[in-house]
């Protein structure tokens, strides 16, 4: 049993937990995106997500769609750390009782090793906003930190 290095005598949970996960019978791989909380700020680099949940104004869904593919899109991947940009729009089949407000979402996934870093550098970077986007619900952008690795099935 390995010690975790952020309380002397503790069991790692995280390393032991990842090294559960990699044994388990062949069935799941794991990819560790993140670095354990002890090495963080130690020039480890972690990934990290940016969501952003939108709509368009009504009647300008293409000029909102037009905006999105061949403007913003392309002025977040210039942000430093940002890795990858995938954009998705609301399925017409969705669980029951379970309505969403918004029609659109793209997922940002940035690389750095301080999340304080990315989230500068997206306030900062000149990213003009469409007039085509909907304030009616207001978009919502939010940031996520990894809190686990990254858990794939194995095929």
């Amino acid at each position: 049993m390995s010690v975790g290095p952020c309380r002397p005598g503790v069991p790692d949970t995280f390393e032991a937990t990842r090294l559960r996960l990699a044994e388990c019978c062949g069935c799941i791989t794991t990819e560790m995106e993140q670095t354990h909380p002890a090495e963080r700020g130690k020039g480890a680099m972690s990934r990290y997500m940016c969501i952003a949940l939108t709509n368009p104004v009504e009647g300008r869904e293409q000029e909102f769609n037009e905006w999105y593919d061949n403007q913003h899109i392309p002025d977040v991947l210039s942000v430093p750390g940002c890795v990858s940009a995938q954009r998705f729009k609301l399925s017409d089949v969705q669980l029951p009782n379970r309505p969403s407000p918004y029609r659109y979402l793209a997922v940002y996934e940035f690389e750095s090793d301080a999340a304080q870093r990315v989230v500068k550098a997206i306030v900062e970077a000149p990213m003009p906003l469409s007039d085509a986007v909907s304030r009616d619900p207001m978009f919502l952008t939010p940031f996520f930190e990894p809190l686990g690795p990254k858990i794939e099935k194995k095929l």
